[in-house]
């Protein structure tokens, strides 16, 4: 952090013009907004709240923006647009906007996200996860902005707001996982924010919160202010840890029970498994090998990853993410899509995923078969994992 700028972080890694451009950045929510003028030219009558969210957010970004990088841009004339238009709009039409950002969806979609940590989830899916919640609610807190500033503010809707961004504050550490986009963000701030727009200067709160959390934790992971370790104590480490390995027993075989079962759902984790000495149990895989699926088209496919030793038991949720291909991004056009996994029922979340019970899908048929749509289409199983029929 420089002293006249909290927004940026050069010491981070990536930072200053490192994994995602500034500029980029500026010119997307330029072209987003050029998009808007576009879509208002062709409407007649009332525009929906959900463009009018758009536009305040838009805007008001912009206002958050170093000037110099519009300017570079060439976006002054855009930016102008959405000042006359927002000029042009009622005090009734502003404050439908306010509406279309419901702070318990989103308190909802972030205990879910926090949740994932506790699952298998590629790092892709998740740091775009965390941003798509991050801007949800960087939006609302833009619109909102916006609104105070023409005393059109709901103090009630306010709040709600508020205490979503007080949750992420305290959850900074969740957000990690955005830290590049959010050095980004941060990087197209005005380092006079806060002496320009003091409300603006708090919508970028969140940011400062997850830069600060970023520094902290790359600190801790280089090691940084902690003396090195004894060399004798590390050798001594070593060689405790290989006698350990060494003397560990290999896994008893399961029981024929217990094998007859997996033969039949062999394609799910074991129901139970005997124990093994501590160190031969870390050197066991985590997760079971992943099942994939392709659609019918082969424009998408399905992944299943299961842990081999579920921590809640039966009770643990498989997750079955979609994905577009070849790309591998997540399939989050099929959002509110029925699934059957085994003949399980589920429904495809907004984040491209759907969830069954362990022991649901145990008590289903014997084979994983999937079916997707409305019409039930089956897809292809493309993997099994080795040495099962």
């Amino acid at each position: 952090m420089t002293e006249e700028n909290r927004y940026v972080r050069p010491e981070l890694a990536g930072g200053s013009g490192g994994l995602i451009d500034p500029l980029l950045l500026v010119d997307t929510w330029l072209d987003e907004l050029e998009e808007l003028r576009q879509t208002a030219a062709r409407q007649e009558g009332r525009p929906p709240a959900d463009d009018l969210f758009d536009l305040l957010a838009a805007w008001a970004r912009l206002q958050r923006v170093r000037p110099e990088l519009i300017a570079r841009l060439e976006g002054r004339d855009t930016v102008a647009w959405a000042e006359a238009r927002l000029a042009d709009l009622s005090a009734a039409q502003l404050r439908s906007a306010a509406a279309v950002f419901d702070p318990a969806t989103w308190f909802r979609e972030a205990r879910r996200f926090e949740q994932s940590y506790e699952e298998w989830i590629e790092a892709t899916d998740q740091a775009y996860w965390a941003q798509c919640i991050l801007a949800d609610l960087d939006d609302a807190e833009l619109v909102l902005s916006t609104l105070e500033d023409r005393d059109l503010a709901d103090d009630a809707r306010a709040d709600k707001v508020a205490e979503c961004c007080a949750w992420v504050v305290d959850h900074a550490d969740l957000f990690l996982a955005a830290g590049a986009w959010v050095q980004a963000v941060g990087e197209t701030i005005r380092p006079d924010l806060l002496d320009f727009h003091p409300g603006l200067a708090m919508t970028a709160e969140k940011f400062v919160a997850i830069l600060d959390e970023l520094e902290a934790s790359q600190r801790e992971m280089t090691c940084a202010d902690v003396r090195p370790m004894d060399r004798r104590v590390l050798r001594a480490l070593r060689r405790q840890a290989c006698e350990e390995l060494k003397a560990a027993a290999a896994p008893p075989p399961v029981t024929a029970s217990v094998a007859e079962r997996a033969g039949r759902h062999w394609w799910l984790p074991p129901v139970w498994q005997p124990p093994v000495a501590a160190a031969a149990e870390r050197a066991r895989p985590e997760f079971m090998e992943p099942l994939r699926w392709q659609s019918p088209d082969g424009t998408l496919e399905a992944r299943l990853v299961l842990p081999l030793r579920p921590k809640l038991g039966e009770a643990e949720q498989a997750r079955l993410t979609f994905h577009r291909l070849p790309d591998g991004g997540r399939a989050t056009h099929l959002a509110d899509t029925p699934v059957r996994l085994a003949g399980l029922a589920s429904t495809i979340s907004r984040d491209g995923s759907a969830e069954f019970e362990l022991g649901r899908l145990r008590q289903g048929q014997e084979q994983p078969v999937l079916q997707v749509g409305h019409e039930m289409e089956t897809w292809k199983l493309l993997t099994r994992p080795e040495g099962r029929p």
